[in-house]
């Protein structure tokens, strides 16, 4: 299943904050993840989030966190 072309690979983690259990949507994309970098392209990125963010609708998740591919 593709997500979006620019998602690498995505999944949801449990993270243990204040000794809660939440959980986060954890999105690998090619693209620039850092807003004040040259090739930053924010409608791009916040259509990939978005694209992530409805296919994972029924994940119940807490919170989105967007890394940089390996």
């Amino acid at each position: 299943m593709s997500l979006h072309p620019n998602i690498t690979h995505a999944w949801i983690e449990w993270v243990i904050e204040d000794g809660e259990h939440k959980t986060e949507l954890v999105i690998e994309t090619n693209l620039e993840t850092r807003p004040d970098a040259s090739g930053f392209d924010e409608a791009a990125f916040n259509s990939m989030v978005e694209a992530a963010v409805a296919s994972f609708a029924n994940s119940g998740h807490e919170r989105v966190r967007v890394i940089p591919a390996r």
